[in-house]
C-alpha cells in the first residue's frame, strides 16, 4: 500500500455493495484475507482516533457474514483514505466560556428509551452516545 494513490473520501458516495454473492473460490480467498479481523481493527480506529470513517466501517460491517471481493476492494479504498489523512489532527483552542467541559443531554424524561449526550471540551466534541443506556449514564454523570 506504500505505492498506492491516496483518496479523499473513505467510501465513494455511489458505493452500493448489497446483493453481491461471492463464488466458492472468492469465499475461500476472503477467508485468507481476514475480512472480519480487518473490520474489527477499523472499528477500533473509529472508537479511538478516526470517527470520520464510522459510516464506511459500519456499512462494510454489514457484509461480514459473506463478503465479496468487491467488499475487500472497498476496505482497501478505506485504507487509502487513511493514508491520505494520516497527518490530520484535531486542534483544541481555548474557549471563551469559563467552563472547560460542557455536557448536553437529550433526555425524554421516560417517554422514550433512546437518549443521548455529547461532551464538549474547547468547542470540540470529545464524547458522545445515543442509546438506551445514555440516560442512565447522564444521570450518573450529573450526580
Amino acid at each position: 500500500m506504500n505505492n498506492s494513490n491516496p483518496v479523499k473520501t473513505p467510501l465513494s458516495p455511489r458505493t452500493d455493495l448489497s446483493g453481491l454473492v461471492p463464488t466458492i473460490s472468492e469465499q475461500s480467498k476472503m477467508k485468507s484475507l481476514l475480512y472480519l479481523f480487518t473490520i474489527r481493527f477499523l472499528k477500533y480506529l473509529v472508537t479511538i482516533t478516526q470517527p470520520d470513517i464510522a459510516y464506511a466501517v459500519s456499512y462494510l460491517d454489514r457484509f461480514n457474514h459473506n463478503p465479496h471481493l468487491t467488499h475487500w476492494t472497498a476496505i482497501k479504498n478505506l485504507f487509502y483514505y487513511l493514508k491520505e489523512t494520516n497527518n490530520y489532527k484535531l486542534i483544541y483552542k481555548e474557549s471563551n466560556n469559563s467552563e472547560l467541559f460542557q455536557t448536553y443531554f437529550d433526555a425524554s424524561h421516560g417517554r422514550c428509551k433512546e437518549n443521548g449526550y455529547v461532551t464538549i471540551a474547547c468547542r470540540v466534541a470529545v464524547g458522545w452516545s445515543s442509546n438506551p443506556l445514555s440516560h442512565y449514564l447522564a444521570q450518573k454523570l450529573s450526580m
